[in-house]
């Protein structure tokens, strides 16, 4: 068989000898929805977000706890079973704790036919549509701009969007509405969408998503980007133009490997590479079955 690889992600990222961009910044990340258990919570059909939300969350958090910040999060890392909490109590995290921003982070869905990137903020009003009027001008409409671009260009959406809450939704976002602080709410990506359902399985692809609002942070707060970066695609068969599964990417140059998974997506990444060894004219890869490595 024959494969294709799509390069379409390029993350200036570091796990190593990271600046302390952020020391002395507070953030407060709130993993969207909460337990699928009983009726007073989420219904059923939010229990997959709730996974991807309680993922991407802790994920963001230890990028920006590296870089020096404080991070409180309304609910415990990694949990999405755990008791509810109302919106006001989420709101209630970052007030208390007197943060320098709140950022709560969703997965989208609609009829399995959309998959675009969406960063909103709270507005005012809807006098002047879709961006105007922003309860925190210059701060969280900013964010959003930043943010809704990342996105778009870590998960290959279809369009990153950044807009007002109430001209996109027609109200305010609860949890954004009583906020001492700027803040935003993230939907990264639709998991109802058939391809991307495939893609949020795969935990280096939350990852991603978790990098590339990291970046968003460095960028909003004007921090210098870090030397290394990490790189990432999808492999596709010639014949067919679908993701294949379990092939072996390798990146010649640097001798690193990745085995593609078993689900159907094609998602490939590699962490931490040297910034000569991220331009995309210059990279070596083969694809190669599993079997010829064997």
């Amino acid at each position: 068989m024959r494969y294709s690889s799509l390069l379409f992600f390029l993350l200036v990222f570091t796990l190593t000898t990271l600046p302390q961009n952020f020391t002395g910044k507070k953030f407060a990340l709130d993993p969207g929805h909460g337990s699928p258990r009983g009726t007073t919570c989420e219904p059923e059909t939010k229990r997959y977000e709730a996974w991807m939300n309680h993922i991407v969350m802790p994920y963001l958090k230890q990028m920006l706890q590296r870089d020096g910040a404080t991070v409180f999060s309304t609910r415990g890392d990694f949990d999405s079973l755990g008791a509810c909490i109302t919106l006001s109590e989420r709101e209630a995290v970052a007030n208390n704790n007197n943060v320098d921003f709140f950022h709560s982070i969703h997965h989208n869905a609609f009829t399995g036919t959309s998959n675009y990137s969406l960063v909103l903020f709270e507005q005012l009003n809807n006098t002047i549509c879709p961006n105007g009027n922003p309860q925190w001008p210059g701060q969280a409409d900013s964010m959003s701009i930043y943010m809704a671009a990342e996105l778009f260009a870590g998960l290959q959406t279809t369009v990153g969007y950044p807009r007002g809450d109430y001209c996109f939704l027609g109200y305010n976002l609860g949890v954004l509405n009583n906020l001492n602080m700027p803040g935003v709410l993230s939907e990264g990506s639709f998991f109802d969408f058939p391809a991307e359902i495939l893609r949020l399985a795969n935990l280096d692809y939350l990852r991603t998503e978790a990098e590339a609002q990291y970046l968003s942070y460095l960028k909003y707060y004007k921090k210098p980007l870090p030397a290394h970066g990490s790189l990432v695609g999808l492999v596709t068969s010639l014949s067919t133009g679908n993701p294949v599964k379990g092939v072996r990417v390798v990146l010649t140059s640097l001798g690193k490997t990745y085995t593609v998974d078993s689900l159907g997506n094609g998602f490939y990444r590699f962490d931490s590479l040297p910034r000569e060894h991220t331009q995309f004219q210059f990279i070596p890869i083969r694809i190669l079955p599993i079997q010829q490595l064997q």
